[in-house]
């Protein structure tokens, strides 16, 4: 469990050929983000408005992979009318919800029955994960994420995605565990803090039919709750279903067939407006904050991509 800035398709020349200007950054207490206390998921969205106006991007499409999908969500209710369309790949449900919770997997069920009645768990944990890393760092990485599977090995195979995703899940700890355990508790102790239903962005669900991390069912649930849903389900696809079809979802996500809408969004401050620049912003299990430094290629057009993970993603699980 966890994820940093560093988690994203390995290949950065083909994300610039597309046009796109991809910007992750890690979560509070992840990475080099500084930690902060919060009770939701809504709570950490000022990080991602402060990024957007510091960079002056505007007409921004937001990316979130596995537990990074709720902080996408939640990230394009607060900037109404500046997001073009999100793309939720493997992405978490709002479990805490009885007919969500039906829908998780077991482990997911038990670890929020455990957190539940033990908080203090989410750091214990946490740090069994950090510890897992510092040994064998793959086999941990592939057990915390639920991954194994044959469709999942063979992305990992692909080149430079092991070594990736294993450096990104190391960076998460970086700062220690408090910032992972407190993932896991805003993803599976404490409700979202806002309804999916008042996001009225353009969002594409991406599930593979093999993922037993997030089922296809789970994709099924957000898209008979959101008002503006694309299902795409990937037969074969497991839990890495963004690296295996990032090519896919990219040039899908800054489509010009989804223009920017306004939402109402309850209980959240107008934001001011942005300076005119066409960002893509992602969000996954990928993680949030501190912005990754442009590659050494040639600067890329138009849109940008941000990530949130888990989260990348950003995280995830």
């Amino acid at each position: 469990f966890g994820d940093s800035r560093l988690t994203r398709y390995p290949d950065d020349e083909l994300t610039a050929r597309l046009g796109i200007r991809l910007i992750t950054f890690d979560r509070p207490g992840i990475g080099l983000t500084d930690p902060m206390k919060e009770l939701t998921i809504l709570d950490r969205t000022d990080d991602v408005i402060d990024l957007v106006n510091s960079l002056g991007l505007q007409n921004v499409s937001l990316l979130g992979w596995s537990g990074g999908a709720p902080y996408a969500l939640a990230a394009a209710g607060c900037m109404a009318g500046k997001v073009k369309r999100v793309a939720i790949v493997s992405g978490f449900g709002p479990f805490e919800r009885p007919g969500f919770k039906k829908l998780a997997p077991r482990e997911i069920k038990r670890v929020m029955t455990i957190l539940k009645v033990a908080p203090w768990m989410a750091n214990v944990m946490a740090t069994e994960s950090q510890k897992g890393l510092q040994g064998d760092a793959t086999a941990a990485m592939e057990m915390s994420r639920g991954i194994g599977g044959s469709a999942d090995s063979g992305v990992l195979n692909m080149s430079g995605v092991r070594a990736n995703v294993t450096s990104g899940a190391e960076e998460a700890f970086r700062q220690g565990p408090a910032g992972v355990a407190n993932d896991m508790l805003l993803l599976f102790r404490f409700k979202w803090g806002f309804n999916p239903e008042d996001v009225h962005t353009p969002i594409d669900l991406w599930y593979g039919n093999d993922d037993h991390m997030t089922p296809p069912d789970v994709g099924r649930g957000l898209a008979s709750i959101l008002p503006q849903p694309r299902l795409r389900m990937v037969p074969g696809a497991g839990h890495l279903l963004y690296l295996r079809n990032w090519e896919e979802i990219l040039r899908t996500l800054v489509a010009d067939e989804a223009p920017a809408t306004t939402t109402t969004f309850q209980a959240i401050a107008p934001v001011a407006p942005l300076s005119p620049v066409t960002e893509t912003l992602a969000a996954a299990s990928l993680s949030e904050t501190t912005p990754v430094a442009e590659p050494d290629h040639a600067e890329p057009a138009a849109e940008p991509v941000m990530a949130q993970s888990d989260v990348l993603g950003s995280t995830p699980a």
